[in-house]
């Protein structure tokens, strides 16, 4: 059976003491993972609506050990992005679990998925890249490394990461000024002799939040 691994950005792993989370467990990046695979859009969506025919659950194991599962996948779907899933870990009772919980909330675990590429799922590129079309989940796992090694994992520990995040996004803030402004509110936005290209964002940031802040006057 072939599996391949896939990388996770976790977008929100304030992971609640119950041992929830959200993430994307494979992504259409355009890029190929190390071991030469390139996810199309669309891969999952066989084996998506198989799952939710069944009423069946994706299992969430601990380092693609069928003998450690941790918890389940409550929600997957196929986005522009990717593979969104949402999980609940089995922190009550199962220490691996505890122990993914821990991790995940100081950025110490990415997702990868087990899956089986059925005949014609594949088709092998003139440069070598292997162009999966079609990939039936088996199960999803926390992982310490993920195949793809220049994968950039994002790990929110709480609400004001995905705050951060948002101003980087919206408000077009360079990632130490979104920090700034987390930490210090608007007064994180001055401080000391920004460079030209800096100073140039700060003032787009600046007239964006204007603009929102005169709607509510």
């Amino acid at each position: 059976m072939n599996f391949s691994l896939y990388p996770v950005i976790l977008k929100r792993s304030d992971v609640a003491d119950a041992g929830t989370f959200r993430a994307l467990a494979a992504s259409f990046s355009g890029r190929p993972d190390r071991q030469g695979d390139l996810l199309q859009p669309g891969v999952f969506q066989h084996s998506l609506a198989d799952l939710a025919s069944r009423g069946a659950k994706l299992p969430l194991l601990w380092q693609h050990d069928a003998a450690e599962p941790i918890g389940a996948i409550t929600k997957a779907e196929e986005t522009r992005a990717g593979l969104e899933v949402e999980g609940q870990l089995a922190v009550d009772g199962v220490s691996n679990a505890k122990r993914a919980h821990s991790l995940m909330r100081v950025g110490g675990l990415s997702l990868s998925i087990g899956a089986s590429c059925p005949p014609g799922g594949a088709e092998l590129q003139d440069d070598g890249t292997r162009l999966l079309k079609r990939l039936d989940l088996h199960e999803i796992s926390a992982v310490a490394v993920p195949a793809d090694a220049g994968a950039v994992i994002h790990t929110v520990k709480g609400y004001e990461l995905d705050y951060q995040n948002a101003a980087r996004v919206y408000l077009g803030l360079p990632k130490r000024r979104a920090e700034l402004l987390m930490q210090k509110g608007l007064a994180g936005l001055a401080g000391p002799d920004p460079d030209d290209v800096e100073r140039a964002a700060l003032d787009a940031a600046a007239a964006r939040i204007e603009r929102l802040l005169s709607q509510f006057r």
